[in-house]
């Protein structure tokens, strides 16, 4: 929307200006003082939009170290083998039988991706076991759909979160500018990358720019 105003400002402006300077050669006179302060006004009131939006997203990232971070050990495929195995094993299956499907090098990394599956609303956390969700059993059975399935989730979850709120008043972004933001989080640029292209590219949810080193919306 701010672009649109701000487009819009860069389309009217010189016509106005156009209009003066034609009354000025007809002998109309110079441009009316209200037209001046019309667009002192506007020009003022899209910069305090912008810090506005630039303010609550700063205050977002703030808070977001109270939302999941995304486990850089919880990868895609991790995430998805974890709800296969439940589903395989009867959609409702206790921690222990389901720690012993994993190979001995993934243990360590269960309760992440666990906790990454329950955020993206595919299972259902008890206390003894994991319980796979009605949109859970359906990302199992889906032949397509799974990746949208998975975009939905994502944005509730950062630095997902963060990126499409920074996206949605930018074109692109870096994953620095995005660390900068998640400072709290204690959540490095380095990581955010690797998190961004492995969950963000392969969900169809951004694209990333290699000449200028930004995520942008897919």
């Amino acid at each position: 929307m701010l672009e649109f105003w701000n487009d819009l400002g860069n389309r009217i402006i010189p016509v106005l200006r156009h209009i003066g300077m034609s009354r000025r050669e007809k002998g109309d006179g110079a441009i009316p003082v209200e037209i001046h302060d019309e667009e002192k006004r506007k020009k003022q009131q899209r910069h305090q939009q912008q810090e506005i939006r630039e303010k609550d997203i700063e205050t977002s990232g703030a808070k977001s170290y109270l939302s999941l971070v995304m486990p850089a050990e919880a990868t895609p495929i991790l995430v998805i083998a974890l709800i296969e195995a439940i589903e395989s094993m009867g959609s409702r299956v206790k921690f222990s039988s389901l720690l012993k499907r994993f190979r001995p090098e993934n243990s360590a990394n269960f309760l992440s991706a666990l906790k990454v599956a329950e955020e993206l609303g595919l299972v259902k956390i008890g206390r003894t076991e994991a319980i796979l969700t009605d949109l859970g059993a359906g990302f199992v059975r889906a032949s397509d759909g799974k990746a949208r399935i998975i975009r939905a989730g994502l944005a509730k979850i950062e630095p997902f979160r963060t990126s499409l709120e920074l996206l949605s008043v930018k074109r692109s972004v870096s994953a620095r500018e995005i660390a900068g933001h998640l400072s709290m989080a204690g959540i490095n640029s380095d990581t955010i990358q690797s998190i961004l292209i492995e969950w963000g590219i392969s969900s169809g949810l951004l694209r990333y720019n290699g000449a200028s080193r930004n995520f942008e919306l897919a």
